[in-house]
């Protein structure tokens, strides 16, 4: 496997190694498959440019109302105006584009939030997640671009776990994600997920594998 440039900073190959061997070790304790995933982003880059429109339109506005109020509107201005347009929104695409810190700032939570869940339940049924013979699919999902985590259960599962014991996870994931990193994150989601689905899901004696221990990693 290649790791991709965006995500070696927290999985080299060997960590990528160890991590798929944590999955095959967290599910000797049920019956579940847990598939964790790692997305470069979520968010379609159209989205990016709309908000840098946005931005800029509203940015430009405030200064063509300052400089009316304050009488300093002149020819030159005029000209300014139609350059400054394209040069704000260029500067603003570039920061949403590239500097993950301005993405999260100025695209809200909400619409981050959508787009991951979004992903999330398409690449559930790419992946295969319902493919297992009891339903018992799990899928842990990372967007690095808008640092958001989603954990999607098959039927089986997810008619008997509670809706606040998936946020909780996600809530702590996301923590650990800032603090410790991204592997640390998906290791405890696992780890979690694994440890309360042994009592009601159980491994059996001749349980089978039916979906492979990897980590997937799309961009």
């Amino acid at each position: 496997m290649n790791v991709p440039n965006w995500l070696q900073k927290d999985f080299c190959l060997e960590k990528v190694e160890a991590f798929e061997d944590h999955i095959y070790k967290a599910e000797l304790k049920t019956s579940a498959e847990i598939i964790p995933m790692v997305v470069k982003r979520s968010l379609p880059a159209y989205i990016e440019l709309m908000a840098a429109l946005i931005y800029a339109g509203l940015l430009q506005y405030l200064l063509l109302v300052t400089s009316v109020e304050t009488e300093s509107w002149d020819q030159h201005s005029v000209l300014w105006e139609y350059l400054f347009f394209p040069v704000l929104t260029l500067l603003f695409f570039l920061c949403l584009r590239y500097s993950g810190p301005s993405f999260r700032f100025l695209i809200p939570k909400s619409i981050r939030s959508y787009y991951a869940n979004l992903r999330a339940e398409l690449e559930f049924y790419r992946v295969g997640t319902t493919n297992t013979q009891g339903a018992t699919g799990v899928l842990v999902f990372y967007s690095v671009r808008e640092h958001m985590a989603v954990i999607l259960a098959d039927k089986s599962i997810s008619d008997k776990v509670e809706i606040d014991f998936w946020q909780s996870t996600l809530t702590e994931g996301l923590m650990k994600a800032s603090k410790e990193g991204i592997a640390e994150s998906l290791r405890f989601c696992v780890n979690r997920v694994a440890d309360l689905l042994q009592k009601d899901f159980p491994r059996a004696v001749d349980d089978e594998n039916e979906i492979a221990d990897v980590l997937v990693i799309k961009e």
